[in-house]
């Protein structure tokens, strides 16, 4: 439904801090093949929602247990979703929320906000939708009207639209949404957990990249911008390391065999390779055994692996798209690129190769930057103060006037 389990590290941050700040999330969450829904984050509860995959016997026997619970509890409340929810078969995904008894419901992705916009008003509760990045500004541009001609409905019935960055809020305003709505929450970074780490200078450049392998990332740029920083003499290496998309996103398809091939047929096999998804752990530990960061992409909000490589003391090549200025400002914490631009990428990347100082005082500056701009403590607690204005406004705010929601994230 949108949401992989274990989550992105932005979401897992989230969540954790939310747990240390006394608010109770619970995530709901199908499971695609592969995803270890044993894993947990501290504090936080998960409900494991019927996959695609899941066997017709398994999913009636749960729904049925589910009904049952919910009509002892609130018969009204159980008619209500039979009534409302169409086709039958989706009553299996949301008995679980009812009776998660949500004070807030959190959808984190534009589409999921669209596809269950009828649950919250059903269960009387109010929510919260975010804008990440794709969904407001590739999505409405890509022949999905079938996902964003709901977001009308979907900025209207929300309390709040959280918006990663002010372009993406822009964005969505562009879409129908009401300023007024709009909340700015920038992620956080954990500048412990990224944190300079001290390596050997390598005979060749050391070029990391982290992203899904599809076309809005634009790793075929990258690769172009490699081939010509080889052909300028500069001997080099380039790591991209990424997951498939999601199955079942028309908009993002895998790249992997268009890559593969560019790869191929610039004669880069021995200074390009295509990682694969790692584990958290392991993409650190490449950006601390990198010279640069590269981020060719079409289309973002903030990009937390930037913010990530710039915590680390990593200089940062990017594209000017979405809300990436908002932390990199060209020529001091990295270079700024137009996008669909490789021979502008290959420049910003000789220049630090030719110049090794310059690269440290860049990394340096960003991670002043993350330091003063991007903490994980302003991100928990502008989200507490979301919830709790959204609950105010709801007349639902605790006796101790905090936030007590739990936040559902199909």
């Amino acid at each position: 439904m949108g949401l992989r389990w274990p989550p992105e590290t932005f979401i897992q941050r989230k969540l954790a801090g939310l747990a240390q700040h006394g608010v109770q999330a619970t995530v709901a969450s199908t499971f695609a093949a592969g995803e270890d829904w044993r894993v947990r984050v501290p504090g936080v509860d998960l409900i494991r929602l019927g996959s695609p995959g899941e066997r017709r016997v398994v999913s009636i026997s749960r729904t049925a247990r589910d009904a049952l619970a919910l009509g002892a509890r609130d018969r009204r409340l159980l008619a209500g979703l039979v009534r409302t929810t169409r086709p039958l078969q989706r009553l299996r995904n949301v008995l679980p929320l009812a009776l998660a008894e949500p004070d807030v419901l959190h959808f984190e992705w534009e589409s999921q906000a669209v596809r269950y916009l009828g649950l919250p008003e059903t269960l009387g509760r109010p929510f919260v939708m975010s804008c990440r990045g794709s969904g407001v500004n590739v999505h409405p541009h890509v022949g999905l009207e079938q996902i964003s001609a709901g977001y009308d409905q979907a900025f209207a019935k929300a309390a709040a639209v959280h918006c990663v960055c002010d372009a993406i809020r822009d964005e969505a305003v562009g879409l129908g949404l009401d300023p007024a709505k709009a909340v700015v929450i920038r992620s956080g970074v954990d500048a412990t957990l990224f944190a300079p780490r001290p390596h050997e200078p390598a005979p060749f450049l050391r070029v990391f990249s982290v992203g899904t392998l599809h076309w809005i990332k634009n790793f075929e740029d990258a690769i172009r911008a490699i081939g010509l920083v080889a052909g300028g003499g500069i001997p080099v290496r380039y790591e991209i390391a990424g997951a498939e998309p999601l199955p079942g996103d028309p908009a993002k398809p895998s790249d992997r065999p268009k890559l593969l091939y560019l790869i191929r047929e610039l004669g880069l096999e021995g200074h390009v390779e295509l990682l694969g998804e790692l584990p958290h752990d392991e993409v650190r530990a490449r950006m601390h055994a990198s010279d640069v960061l590269l981020h060719p992409s079409l289309s973002e909000g903030i990009p937390n692996s930037v913010l990530e490589a710039m915590a680390c003391g990593l200089p940062v090549v990017v594209t000017d798209v979405g809300g990436t200025t908002e932390a990199v400002t060209d020529g001091v914490e990295g270079f700024v690129s137009p996008p669909r631009d490789p021979a502008a990428l290959a420049s910003a990347l000789a220049r630090l190769w030719n110049d090794r100082e310059l690269g440290t005082r860049l990394g340096e500056a960003g991670r002043r930057r993350i330091l003063a701009d991007f903490s994980p403590e302003a991100e928990t607690r502008a989200y507490v103060e979301l919830y709790r204005r959204v609950l105010a406004l709801d007349g639902a705010l605790s006796p101790n006037g905090r936030a007590a929601a739990r936040t559902i994230l199909p």
